[in-house]
């Protein structure tokens, strides 16, 4: 079959060759092929020919576009020209026209200073009787001729004119018009000025009013600048408090910003001997201030490492080096996103906590994972060592020195959260490591301790003339800010606190950077190489640890003498770095005093004040005060503001120096307020939120005798601003009654004070402080519960020579058979018999020491034999009394970890008592 066809293909071919190697053919073909390249090229040759029509055609197209490029650049470039001239001529306009303004504004402001001067000469006389044809003149000079007790002549001689002018208030209110009276000396007019504020000129008709004469553009400024503040109050604030007046609410709110606003704003600053005004200038000394301030100072490593180990540092246990080190848990991050706060400035991420808590679901994973891998590595993201600085002014400094303000970190809320977690943490082992004697930062600690355990050191101190004592009241300049790191990094390594939890303190406090933010403007970036931020969770625990090394060098040094009270030492008290030395014999201790501050301030970087560091003195003579300043370059005085109170020499000065003090800015408010139309509800709210909370701060912190004379003066002065003056529409007593039973809630000040005295009087009840217990039982014969229950009042009188025990004696006294219908369950009757209060470390109480008879189902003491067993055993167990515990008792013996709010509590229960609510306590 193949062969056949192989055989067919060659024949076909062969066919071919024949037929194509014949002549004829082959010329018949060239003839074809000629007429068709013929066809061809004259084809083509039209084609050539239209193209190159339409190539010149497209050229002078081209060509003519050009022209008309040319034409509109050579235009634009005129155009250029005749703006840039425009602009010239412009900005010469404008520069003549700030020339200008600028002389226009100077012409104003030396027109309105001289309209402003020429007032200065005018008294505006207002409601001055008016009658047909009078001598306005004549009668101005009658009526402060006698006022002033002189001659007429003299005022004849010192008033230019005296004139009545037109006002539109006289003629709508059909009242006297006022009367202008011209001066021809200015300190005529103040002499009459002054005389009509010391004592009110008057007429037989009544009083009158006289004003000072102030330029009309400034009322109108004035006008201006309140509508302004009233219209940005407005935008503030969305909602107003139930019961106040929306105007009045808007002049307080307005008072409030006025107050920021010119806090905030830094106007001026000194530099060197000038004043320095311009925006770049005070940004360039602000920051020139901070980057020296933050600058570090070269420490040898050596020398840190050296004191540290003088110092005996102990190394924290096993068990809290694992928790601080421990992966962070779910639980722990949501409970710090939780306690975040919102309506903080957020930190140059710009995300609020806000952020945090409502996409906490979401974020939980991703942000437990990430500060995992931080606590694992020691490596923080770069948004971490970044801040933006806000600057506080200090309170009643100088505002134009940078030094008379409090930076505050604005730090990532990421950040703070993992730094809220390590805080967290850490405040577990420093509740341990540092000395109960430092208050601050820690919980259960309060300041108001510190101030107790002074004044019961000064009234100690008054029964003991024999014995010499200062009380120095350190100052130190800026110790937040003057933190040495390396110290800090060589503290957390003797005291072995982890790899991973110091790594991680390491990284945070290496390479820090900051901006300040200036008048709503930020500055140029600068480096921090020392310091604790203020702003971060961590940084007052950090800064109490290194601090705590000071005060464990000034407590153990043998040359420092401090005061014994048997067997405590009393020697320092500290809420951070407000701290109190307390010296015996201080001109033999002052100067070891000094070089333990100094020894630790070189490597730590403490720098002592020496001119705002303080000393109160107790029982020197004039001389020998004299000499322990100069020793000590310390000032000698009277009295010192210590946590917001002013602490005496003697404690019998101490309400002169507080409580009448504050009443009296108390009695300045109410006044300014009375012009406010609040609501009564408003009045309450405002003492409420205002007066009752400077009040109670000193009633916790300083209780002694107030009478009851005082509080019935205060409640008088409270009274006249509730009711504006009038006579009251309701008893005051009813007023004080709680909401849920018809009352207003109003603050009663008495109760509140009896409150406080209670829950001070509960660290009687339960007798675990006792370095306080000896203190303020130095001269007892008994034990404290042997005076507030067994009446040993009346074997010992001393008890009430104590300041402070016989203001709470006498609280206690007033309301015992109230609180308590028979003997309580916290009543130690082996305490009341012995004075020893460190004797044991705990006190057998009346419930462990009454026997149950199972018939008849009645408690009885038990044997003396049983109670001596009872004492003897160390495992003593409270047993369980079948009768309930009073409502005061339940709130008493609840552990000291549940007395949270205790003294609003304790007013609560008051209350109830005073209303009758609780007239039968079981």
């Amino acid at each position: 079959m193949d062969t056949r066809k192989s055989k067919l293909e060659k024949d076909k071919q062969s066919k071919d060759q024949r037929r194509y190697s014949n002549p004829e053919v082959q010329s018949l073909l060239e003839l074809k092929v000629d007429k068709i390249l013929a066809k061809m090229n004259f084809f083509f040759s039209d084609e050539k020919k239209e193209m190159e029509r339409l190539r010149q055609a497209f050229k002078k197209e081209v060509g003519a576009l050009c022209t008309e490029v040319h034409e509109i650049k050579d235009k634009v470039l005129s155009l250029e020209e005749v703006s840039n001239k425009l602009e010239a001529k412009v900005e010469t306009l404008q520069t003549k026209s700030m020339v200008q303004d600028g002389q226009m504004a100077s012409f104003e402001r030396t027109q309105l200073i001289a309209e402003f001067k020429d007032m200065e000469y005018y008294i505006r006389f207002r409601n001055l009787p008016e009658e047909e044809d009078e001598d306005t003149r004549q009668l101005i000079i009658g009526l402060l001729a006698q006022a002033m007790q002189v001659e007429e002549t003299y005022f004849d001689e010192q008033m230019d004119r005296a004139f009545r002018i037109n006002t539109s208030f006289a003629k709508i209110n059909k009242v006297p018009r006022d009367v202008l009276v011209l001066f021809v000396k200015k300190s005529t007019r103040d002499a009459v000025l002054a005389r009509h504020f010391e004592s009110s000129i008057r007429t037989d008709q009544g009083q009158i009013i006289l004003l000072k004469e102030v330029p009309r553009k400034i009322l109108q400024r004035r006008k201006e600048y309140t509508r302004l503040i009233d219209r940005f109050v407005e935008k503030k604030e969305g909602i107003f408090s139930m019961g106040y007046s929306r105007r009045s609410n808007l002049h307080m709110e307005s008072s409030k910003i006025q107050i920021e606003l010119t806090n905030k704003v830094i106007l001026k600053l000194k530099e060197a001997d000038k004043e320095v005004t311009n925006k770049i200038d005070i940004q360039r000394v602000m920051c020139e201030f901070y980057e020296k301030l933050y600058r570090k100072k070269e420490v040898l490593e050596e020398d840190i490492k050296n004191y540290l180990e003088k110092q005996n540092l102990p190394q924290i246990s096993q068990e809290y080096r694992t928790m601080l080190n421990a992966p962070i848990t779910s639980k722990e991050l949501s409970d710090a996103i939780k306690k975040m706060k919102g309506g903080k400035a957020p930190g140059p991420d710009g995300l609020t906590a806000i952020y945090y808590k409502v996409l906490q679901e979401e974020l939980q994973q991703p942000l437990l994972m990430t500060m995992n891998d931080i606590l694992d590595s020691g490596k923080i993201p770069e948004s971490w060592e970044k801040a933006f600085i806000t600057l506080i002014p200090k309170e009643g400094q100088d505002l134009t020195s940078p030094k008379n303000y409090r930076p505050i970190s604005l730090l990532n809320n990421d950040y703070k959260v993992f730094a809220s977690i390590m805080a967290t943490r850490l405040k577990q082992v420093l509740q341990e490591f540092i000395h109960q004697d430092q208050a601050g930062f820690l919980p259960k600690r309060q300041m108001k301790d510190n101030i107790r355990s002074i004044i019961d050191v000064k009234e100690y101190l008054e029964s003991h003339n024999e014995v010499q004592a200062a009380l120095i009241f350190l100052d130190a300049e800026k110790t937040f800010d003057n933190l040495n790191w390396n110290f800090m990094f060589n503290l957390l390594d003797t005291m072995n606190f982890g790899e991973n939890f110091t790594k991680w303190i390491r990284a945070i406090y290496t390479t820090q950077s900051a901006q300040l933010t200036i008048n709503g403007e930020v500055t140029q970036k600068f480096a921090i190489q020392k310091g604790t931020r203020q702003g971060c969770p961590l940084s007052p625990l950090l800064f109490i640890l290194v601090l705590e090394v000071m005060n464990r060098a000034i407590r153990q040094e043998t040359n420092i003498d401090g005061l014994k009270i048997k067997k405590e030492d009393y020697r320092l008290r500290a809420f951070a770095d407000d701290i109190v030395i307390i010296l015996k014999d201080p001109k033999e201790s002052i100067e070891t005093v000094k070089h333990v501050i100094e020894t630790f301030g070189r490597v730590a970087g403490l720098k002592i004040n020496e001119k705002k560091t303080k000393i109160l003195v107790k029982n020197m003579t004039k001389k020998e005060q004299e000499d322990l300043g100069r020793k000590s370059g310390f000032d000698i005085e009277k009295k010192v503001k210590y946590l917001g109170v002013w602490l005496t020499k003697q404690n019998l000065a101490l309400y002169q120096n507080n409580y009448v003090k504050l009443w009296s800015q108390v009695k300045q408010d109410l006044e300014r307020w009375s012009k406010l139309k609040l609501s009564l509800l408003g009045r309450i709210s405002v003492l409420k939120m205002n007066i009752l909370p400077r009040v109670m701060f000193l009633f916790q912190s300083i209780l002694i005798i107030i009478k009851d004379e005082v509080f019935k003066k205060w409640q008088k002065d409270l009274t006249r601003f509730i009711w504006q003056g009038k006579k009251p529409r309701i008893r005051f007593k009813l007023m004080q009654d709680a909401k849920e039973r018809g009352g207003l809630g109003l603050p009663n000040l008495k109760l509140y004070f009896a409150a406080c005295c209670l829950s001070w009087i509960a660290k009687w009840f339960w007798l675990r402080d006792k370095r306080l217990l000896q203190l303020e039982g130095f001269d007892l014969r008994y034990g404290l519960h042997g005076y507030l229950w067994y009446d040993k009042v009346k074997v010992n009188a001393a008890f009430k020579n104590h300041y402070v025990r016989h203001a709470l004696w006498i609280t206690w006294s007033k309301y015992r058979s109230k609180l308590y219908p028979r003997i309580s369950m916290w009543v130690s009757p082996h305490e009341a018999l012995f004075k020893e209060f460190g004797r044991r470390e705990r006190w057998i109480k009346y419930e462990e020491v009454l026997s149950k008879n199972n018939e008849t189902d009645e408690f009885s003491l038990k044997t003396r034999d049983q109670n001596v067993l009872l004492t003897a055993s160390k495992n003593c167990v409270n047993s369980t009394l079948k009768r309930s515990l009073t409502s005061c008792e339940q709130l008493i013996i609840s552990p000291p970890d549940n007395q949270k709010g205790i003294v609003s509590r304790l007013y609560q229960l008051l209350i109830d008592i005073e209303f009758g609510t609780l007239n039968n306590i079981k």
